[in-house]
């Protein structure tokens, strides 16, 4: 049995949604969504596994198994992925249904075509400001009751 729900068109960074996405991804609805707002609290610090350049360290990485001290707190994200969690949790109850039945089997974020905006200098000179797009997109599965 499979769930999904997917947000479209959001300007935010797609590094670090997909670093947010691969730290829930396998974990249960209740779980993930504490771990989130862990995150935005700035009580736990994520690890990136890939995209690793240009991160500070910080002490509240070693939680969640940072060799190199390295950990960010992405707000944007994990509240974009909060708010998909709880619109996926009412249509769970909607359904009679238990929240602590399923959980995220997947996470795809998908980069989109950038917003290119021009930014106007002295002198008469243009800049041009791009700002990226990401889809994201989660599966819930449902847990196996032997």
């Amino acid at each position: 049995n499979k769930l999904s729900g997917k947000f479209k068109d959001l300007r935010s960074s797609y590094k670090k949604a997909h670093i947010t996405g691969s730290m829930i991804v396998k974990k249960n609805l209740i779980t993930a969504s504490k771990l989130l707002k862990q995150v935005i609290n700035k009580e736990i610090a994520f690890c990136p596994n890939n995209f690793r350049t240009g991160h500070g360290r910080t002490a509240k990485s070693k939680n969640l198994g940072s060799t190199t001290g390295q950990g960010i707190f992405p707000e944007k994200s994990c509240k974009i992925f909060l708010k998909l969690i709880e619109k996926l949790k009412v249509n769970i109850k909607s359904n009679n249904e238990l929240a602590k039945d399923y959980y995220i089997g997947e996470v795809k974020v998908n980069k989109k075509k950038y917003i290119k905006r021009r930014l106007f200098r002295a002198f008469g000179r243009v800049n041009v400001r791009k700002s990226t797009m990401i889809d994201v997109n989660i599966v819930l599965k449902r847990m196996k009751l032997d």
